[in-house]
């Protein structure tokens, strides 16, 4: 990249899609209502890594993510009440 001469102007540096939604104000959500079971962990997955994968979320933060799903996923609620 060029450096601007005297009088012109400087580009902003590109924005990644993430960061540009982020900036923008553009808000992306997706919900999911699946019962507490174990065998609908999986489901849970796939489901939250196809909207990262379709928002254009970088891998290592795709997998911060996929690995908070399935912990919440995997966490039955209880049902005695709070302890």
């Amino acid at each position: 990249m060029a450096l601007p001469s005297s009088g012109e102007q400087s580009r902003p540096a590109p924005v990644t899609p993430a960061l540009a939604h982020a900036r923008t104000g553009m808000r992306q959500h997706g919900m999911i209502a699946l019962p507490a079971e174990e065998r609908w962990v999986r489901t849970a997955r796939l489901f939250a890594a196809s909207l990262l994968a379709r928002w254009d979320v970088v891998p290592e933060d795709r997998d911060s993510v996929l690995l908070i799903v399935g912990e919440l996923a995997g966490t039955r609620p209880s049902t005695d009440g709070p302890t």
